[in-house]
């Protein structure tokens, strides 16, 4: 009986032990709870990228009559570079780099559309 007795008590402590390592292991592995993935923004950008890498004012608007369309694809290029996701934060002094800009962030806008943004 005495035998019996212990066995369990052993057993209970064995138990518990295992139990709390168990659980700091889990902490360990799983620091965070949460969905895993990348986050709405993070998928916007992406989809954002894959439709517009490789794209130039020009390719948006063919038919607009600016001559070589520098300051334009300027404007578009700097949209690009600063990731501008609305078209009313583009630089107001310089009107034609100013209608780039405006150009690449109404194209962010259609892509936000497309993807239920």
């Amino acid at each position: 009986m005495r035998v019996l007795v212990l066995s369990s008590a052993v057993l209970g402590v064995v138990l518990g032990v295992g139990l709390i390592v168990v659980s700091m292991l889990d902490e360990r592995v799983y620091p965070f709870s949460g969905p895993t993935g990348p986050t709405p923004d993070e998928r916007l950008a992406a989809a954002v990228e894959r439709e517009m890498t490789g794209k130039s004012f020009r390719q948006i608007d063919p038919d607009h009559d600016c001559g070589d369309c520098a300051r334009q694809e300027a404007g578009f290029a700097y949209a690009r570079r600063e990731r501008m996701r609305n078209p009313d934060g583009c630089p107001q002094d310089d009107e034609d780099f100013q209608e780039g800009c405006r150009a690449y962030g109404e194209q962010v806008e259609a892509v936000e559309e497309r993807a239920g943004y």
